[in-house]
Order: C-alpha cells, then sequence, then structure tokens
C-alpha cells in the first residue's frame, strides 16, 4: 500500500502498489488521478495528429520550393529570396495549425505546429545572428 494525500483536502489516502486512474478520495469525495501517466505520454507522441502539426507545415514550404524551381527555376540572390518566403509560409502553415488544434481541441496538432514554428524561428534568428 501507498499512501499519498489528496490534491483537493490533503487528506492521507491509501492506495494499493502500483495504482493508475482516476480515484475518489474517502475524506472529500473528489476524483484526483494518480499513477503512471508513460503509456498516455508515449500514445500523445505517437498520436498520428502530433506528427500531422510537427510535419504539415514543412511538406508545404518543400512543394512550394519544389514547383518554384520547375516553373521559374531560380539562382542566386533570386533563390534566397524564394527560400524565404518557403521560411516564412513554414511559419505561416504552422501558425494556422495551431489555431485549428486551438479551435478543434486537437492538442497533439497545437504541439507538433508550436514545435515546428518554435524551430522555424529558431533557425530564422541563426540565419540573421550568422549574417550580422
Amino acid at each position: 500500500m501507498v499512501q499519498i494525500h489528496c490534491p483537493h483536502c490533503d487528506g492521507l489516502v491509501e492506495l494499493p502498489d502500483k495504482a493508475n486512474g482516476l480515484f475518489e478520495c474517502p475524506h472529500c469525495g473528489d476524483e484526483f488521478e494518480w499513477g503512471d501517466n508513460t503509456l498516455r505520454e508515449l500514445y500523445e507522441f505517437l498520436n498520428i495528429y502530433f506528427w500531422f502539426g510537427l510535419l504539415t507545415p514543412f511538406l508545404v514550404s518543400i512543394i512550394f520550393l519544389i514547383l518554384t524551381d520547375i516553373i521559374v527555376n531560380p539562382s542566386g540572390w533570386e533563390g534566397l529570396g524564394y527560400f524565404f518566403i518557403a521560411v516564412l509560409l513554414c511559419a505561416l502553415a504552422a501558425t494556422v495549425l495551431i489555431i485549428f488544434g486551438q479551435i478543434r481541441g486537437k492538442s497533439s496538432i497545437t504541439i507538433g505546429a508550436s514545435s515546428t514554428l518554435a524551430l522555424v524561428l529558431l533557425i530564422v534568428v541563426f540565419m540573421f545572428l550568422a549574417w550580422a
């Protein structure tokens, strides 16, 4: 048996070893969660919505660059300009997915898109620092 304090009333509650899930406090009657959340965190990581939010902005940028190369075939400074547009498109697509994830209640999409947006912004900051 393991003894824990209720997060609501701070009363002492005894639970079986390796207990996992929702429990009701015998003192206040409120429910609380206890146990190993490793499987749930792994599920959130492997969730298809997370990967959709993470990879879609990059795919938008890659498709833009491929189409630009086929249609315009830029070189030199013009090619660099199209690359910066692709980076901005990636940030825009990630922002749209963050808003979509918040509206639809899909936190996995929001987390994936937020990770992509953070990575894109980090790359932009390093590029400006390297250029300066």
